[in-house]
């Protein structure tokens, strides 16, 4: 009787989600068809990745891969959303299963994109977060197709001698991008009967995007294709993709700089094969073990900072000479990501960091890091993070949250937030000004102190000045400069939001 019950009561709830979703379609039968599909391969997907741990793993530990770990404790919080000490039990598991995890700018571009759950406990998603456009599953932004755009074509390159797969193993792949080209793919393929594809890296120039996505028993799972980075392969150029093996994720590189991770969904070592197609020529591999990443090519070197420490007091708003281009552009601008390079030990007691720019006209974020080395793996040192963030809607008219951090033994320190009303506003240039304190770190904009940050780690430390996000970068220098005070200076701080001393 009670298994009866069970299948009715599951019977229904699959009738009722079909029935919402075909209403909510518009009453499309093709459309709801899709939705079916979608939802099997996910499940199919979920269940068969857990089958190839459970074979690496010898059945030792179901959930050996701590990636796993960290998709089922996201579900349960889900599941526990309306009991407030469940949830924070939850969360403080994943922050120690978090640290010493390779996580370069997750505090900028949080990568929620991909979702799982073990097969074995499988939990129907809720269907008001799914929307099927022409073929396609769309979920909070990413694409979840599990057949479009997956016709591969003959490889033009393969390599079945990569040896033992270990953290720190980097394939670096470089080759022609030809004219007519519309797509190519990297894909690192296990040895299986079905040719499991643990990482399929494609860049789709149609689109400009590349997409990440894992594939077993010819299901595709879920892509990913957001970054932080903007596309940089063009038809008729020539292109490297270094790929990086760590114990959490793939890290990919383009043309000499990071350009997103992917956390691992099948096991990594028994990777056995590389094979590279679509419409690229003249392929080249190299395989390395490597100390640190990324490889740096002549366009992605640091740049060293000017340094001016003739005058005093150089907290200016930008020249009236800096005009903005008819595309938006400044000549004189500099390239993002920007990776500045300090004197060893300068930037100590009584220096200070000048950077201008303007704000893109719709930001979602954009951020400074002071740190020691401009390496991305090994996790580099973070004297100071400062990452303004905007607001959703077209990024607030002047009023934002300012996060502040450090990143030192292998995690980031507790983070500082505070709503704050500062000159950061959308299409607007700026002067800010980080200056090195007694204690610590001072923040200006355009001559307004809007906030400190207390040393961490010692500040001369601090080699290199990485700049990213939704701005135009115009200058960098380094500078001397009596730092006053500040008192009564502070701006408007919303009571909503804590400041951490």
């Amino acid at each position: 009787m009670a298994a009866l019950t069970f299948f009715a009561c599951n019977a229904f709830r699959q009738i009722y989600e079909v029935s919402h979703f075909f209403i909510r379609s518009g009453f499309s039968f093709g459309r709801s068809l899709d939705y079916l599909r979608v939802k099997r391969d996910r499940y199919l997907f979920q269940k068969y990745r857990q089958e190839l741990w459970d074979n690496q793993c010898n059945h030792s530990d179901k959930l050996c891969n701590p990636t796993l770990k960290q998709y089922n404790l996201r579900n349960k919080q889900k599941q526990f959303a309306n009991h407030p000490s469940a949830t924070d039990s939850i969360l403080s598991r994943a922050a120690d299963m978090n640290r010493g995890e390779i996580d370069f700018s997750a505090v900028e571009y949080p990568n929620d994109e991909y979702l799982g759950s073990d097969a074995g406990d499988f939990q129907v998603d809720n269907i008001d977060d799914i929307e099927i456009v022409d073929g396609q599953e769309v979920t909070d932004g990413v694409c979840l197709s599990t057949f479009h755009d997956y016709i591969e074509t003959l490889p033009v390159y393969s390599n079945d001698n990569l040896g033992d797969i270990k953290e720190g193993l980097s394939f670096t792949v470089t080759g022609y991008i030809l004219p007519n080209c519309e797509k190519f793919s990297i894909n690192l393929i296990l040895e299986t009967p079905t040719r499991d594809i643990a990482l399929h890296v494609n860049p789709r120039l149609p689109q400009n995007y590349i997409v990440r996505n894992a594939r077993v028993k010819n299901i595709w799972g879920s892509e990913e294709v957001s970054s932080a980075l903007p596309f940089s392969l063009h038809r008729g150029s020539k292109f490297a993709i270094q790929i990086l093996i760590t114990d959490s994720c793939y890290m990919i590189s383009v043309n000499g700089n990071h350009f997103a991770e992917f956390n691992h969904r099948l096991p990594y070592k028994s990777v056995a094969c590389l094979e590279v197609s679509g419409d690229v020529d003249n392929i080249n591999f190299s395989r390395t073990e490597s100390s640190k990443y990324p490889e740096r090519l002549p366009e992605s070197k640091a740049k060293e900072i000017r340094v001016d420490l003739e005058s005093e007091d150089q907290i200016d708003t930008p020249s009236a000479w800096k005009l903005i281009t008819l595309n938006g552009c400044n000549d004189g601008g500099l390239q993002l990501p920007y990776y500045g390079l300090l004197p060893p030990k300068m930037f100590g007691s009584g220096k200070c960091l000048r950077i201008e720019g303007r704000v893109k006209l719709l930001p979602h974020s954009f951020y400074v890091n002071l740190q020691g080395g401009q390496d991305i793996w090994p996790h580099p040192i973070i004297a100071f993070h400062f990452n303004p963030r905007f607001a959703k809607q077209g990024g607030g008219i002047g009023k934002h949250v300012v996060c502040r951090n450090a990143w030192y033994n292998g995690t980031w320190a507790k983070e500082q937030r505070s709503e704050l009303d500062t000159d950061f506003c959308p299409g607007k240039s700026f002067s800010l000004v980080i200056v090195c304190g007694m204690a610590s770190y001072e923040v200006y904009v355009n001559k307004k102190l809007i906030t400190e940050f207390r040393f961490h780690v010692d500040p001369e430390i601090v080699d290199t000045v990485y700049v990213q996000g939704d701005i135009k970068l115009w200058d960098v220098v380094l500078e001397n400069h009596s730092a006053p005070n500040g008192a009564g200076n502070r701006i408007y701080q919303n009571p909503a939001y804590q400041e951490d001393n």
